[in-house]
């Protein structure tokens, strides 16, 4: 299960994995957009990454 994380200006954002094969992988983010308000809002990015063990991690598809 993903635990959620926070950045040094305390936006929360989770990562999921959605698919993997053997050259490409489908990840999911959401995140918090924060507000002075009680107003909340939810962003989701929804991406598709090239897996190549000579990169050594994911690199954004083209």
């Amino acid at each position: 299960m993903a635990t959620i994380r926070k950045t040094e200006n305390g936006i929360e954002y989770l990562f999921g994995l959605l698919k993997e094969k053997a050259k490409t992988v489908t990840r999911a983010a959401f995140w918090k957009i924060p507000h002075k308000n009680p107003q909340e809002d939810i962003c989701l990015k929804i991406g598709r990454y090239i897996s190549s063990p000579l990169l050594g991690r994911i690199g954004k598809r083209a």
